[in-house]
């Protein structure tokens, strides 16, 4: 992928265009030889790492230009122009962003689970102030089989990183049927479904990074998107039909749920990662929402 059309990709101003050419582009390049993508080892998942934060679902970043320099647990390198990253599902990642050749842009895929369905969400990134990424465009879509579309990315990074003697083909073969189902989705999905607010998707998008921080506030949020909080809150809530309290409350919910079904956490370390300092307080939060106390839904869960 040269950056020549990647730059006329971001120029056209239509951000599901420019992901229908990106990830065609990448398919063609998997169906001819090995594409470049970096997966890092699935390691430490679940787990609060100082200035990082995860997702309960694997990430997908496409560098167009400049760097994007990532850190893990126990590695870090950068992703450069034409080269692709998959973030595994839960694994703890910190970035800065670096102008090269040109300024630095690049294109990242997440799903965002909610109460309601899953939502794809997408955005165009840039460097909005030194060395920090920042959402320049965003889309987001409702697709119904969207957590089994996800589901080939996980298998995905399992195979990448397997001693299989099939490992390669197996892990061209998945990523190809991901490929092939996100392309199918823009496809059937040429525009926006509900267009929202530039600054409704810049703070969905800071929510589902900094649900860590028990300090977390409509507040904080308003001054990080320089706007006041009685603003955004109203903006929120008219574009969202919630509060913005809520949707982070909702948030921290899903997210406490999947760590409880999937991890080994304790109850006091699922709570501090998802922004609950007090494990009282959050047991107090979570029986209230689903009419069980964590170690209960836990049981059942796995039952």
């Amino acid at each position: 992928m040269k950056n020549e059309t990647m730059d006329s990709l971001i120029l056209r101003g239509d951000l599901n265009g420019t992901l229908r050419g990106v990830f065609g582009r990448l398919l063609e390049e998997l169906e001819r030889k090995k594409p470049a993508v970096r997966v890092p080892h699935p390691q430490n998942q679940m787990r609060m790492q100082p200035d990082m934060h995860f997702h309960w679902a694997p990430e997908v970043f496409v560098q167009l230009s400049g760097f994007t320099r990532f850190r893990f647990p126990g590695e870090a390198w950068r992703l450069m122009p034409g080269e692709t990253a998959i973030v595994p599902r839960g694994v703890p990642h910190g970035e800065k962003v670096y102008p090269w050749h040109g300024p630095f842009h690049n294109l990242v895929l997440a799903c965002e689970k909610r109460e309601i369905g899953p939502l794809l969400i997408y955005h165009l990134a840039g460097e909005v102030r030194p060395r920090f990424p920042g959402g320049l465009e965003y889309g987001r879509l409702s697709v119904p089989r969207l957590q089994r579309l996800w589901a080939y990315l996980d298998d995905f990074v399992e195979v990448f990183h397997s001693s299989s003697p099939r490992r390669v083909p197996a892990a061209r073969a998945l990523l190809q049927s991901w490929l092939l189902g996100v392309l199918s989705v823009f496809d059937e999905h040429p525009q926006l479904e509900a267009d929202e607010p530039f600054k409704v998707s810049q703070v969905r998008q800071l929510v589902m990074t900094r649900l860590a921080d028990s300090s977390l506030s409509v507040r904080k949020l308003a001054a990080q998107i320089r706007c006041t909080p009685d603003y955004l809150s109203h903006l929120f809530c008219e574009s969202a039909g919630m509060t913005l309290t809520s949707f982070i409350n909702e948030q921290r919910l899903i997210q406490a749920k999947g760590l409880l079904e999937t991890s080994a956490m304790n109850i006091s370390e699922v709570a501090w990662a998802v922004g609950y300092q007090d494990e009282g307080y959050f047991t107090r939060l979570f029986r209230k929402a689903t009419g069980q106390a964590p170690r209960e839904y836990r049981k059942q869960a796995r039952r």
